[in-house]
């Protein structure tokens, strides 16, 4: 095995250090192949801080412990802190420093230093920012390249929607029941039950492609919003969340996309189970507020949980 590929091997991470300084040269290695890493465009827009000083480190640690509220927090007593930082325009930042400290894992290691990355803050904005991520992953419960999905059945845990106000898919900043109306899904039906009904929602965004505010909402509670089935092949998806709403969509725009193993996926082959807050919210006082204030951190969990039905 050649050098290069039994650095890359055999690194680990370490979380606990000795007390031995790094030499001046050595550090300076490891900064020079942080900074021959692969860059984005090669506009190689990064910094790299290294902190040497034990109070600084500490004062850093505090920092951390304080705003995360984890008691005893020390980063492991590190020697030596590199601390990677990238323009706040560009475009890529984050991949490009994920780049340069991979090269800083394994140079550190080919000298046998230990290492470790510590990403305690990701997430915590320095100023009042707007936040509404979410997920695009596309779900067919009949295996893939088995054509429509409007034959599988879906539960939404969801009493309210906010409507449309045209095929922008804008909503209007108001919620209407689900209740008699094609929009309910609180007791299971087939996604294609209803989708071509007369409905003007529907008619707006060729289908389902909607907003639903889910029941027990609370900040931090994680629980079952939708359900998914298909009685073909038995396969159900449970989607539990801690956001207050969800985005169902039934793939009305895709056409001629191509998948894996060579299969092509067109209008309605696929749905989609967005958890976020409202769309617009930041215009509409009403809505699940998407602001990060100043030293807040987002911080969300989604997870798709797949089983056999019997």
């Amino acid at each position: 095995m050649n050098e290069t590929l039994n650095t890359i091997l055999t690194r680990r991470s370490t979380r606990k250090f000795s007390d031995k300084p790094i030499p001046e040269d050595e550090m300076e290695l490891i900064v020079q192949a942080a900074l021959h890493a692969p860059s984005g465009m090669g506009l190689q827009t990064w910094q790299f801080t290294v902190v040497r000083s034990r109070e600084k480190i500490q004062m850093l640690a505090a920092a951390i412990e304080k705003t995360l509220d984890r008691q005893g927090y020390d980063m492991y007593q590190p020697r030596v802190l590199v601390i990677p930082s990238n323009e706040k325009e560009s475009r890529f930042g984050r991949e490009d420093d994920a780049c340069a400290m991979e090269n800083i894992f394994l140079a550190a290691h080919s000298l046998g230093i230990g290492s470790v990355w510590i990403n305690q803050l990701q997430g915590i904005c320095d100023e009042p920012t707007v936040a509404n991520m979410t997920n695009h992953s596309y779900f067919n419960l009949n295996g893939e390249g088995s054509g429509t999905a409007m034959d599988q059945y879906l539960t939404i845990h969801a009493k309210y929607y906010p409507p449309v106000a045209d095929s922008h898919s804008i909503p209007t900043g108001v919620y209407e029941e689900v209740a008699g109306t094609p929009m309910d899904f609180r007791t299971a039906k087939q996604i294609g039950q209803d989708i071509e009904a007369e409905f003007e929602q529907l008619k707006f965004t060729g289908g389902y492609d909607h907003n639903y505010v889910t029941d027990n909402y609370a900040k931090g509670n994680r629980r079952l919003i939708a359900t998914a089935y298909s009685d073909t092949t038995g396969i159900a998806m449970d989607v539990t969340s801690d956001c207050p709403c969800v985005q169902f969509y039934a793939a009305n725009f895709v056409e001629n996309e191509h998948g894996k193993n060579g299969h092509t996926y067109n209008k309605r082959d696929a749905f989609c189970l967005e958890t976020q807050v409202e769309p617009n919210a930041v215009n509409v006082e009403d809505f699940h507020s998407p602001i990060l204030n100043a030293g807040e951190q987002y911080d969300s969990v989604t997870a798709y949980h797949f089983y056999i039905r019997k």
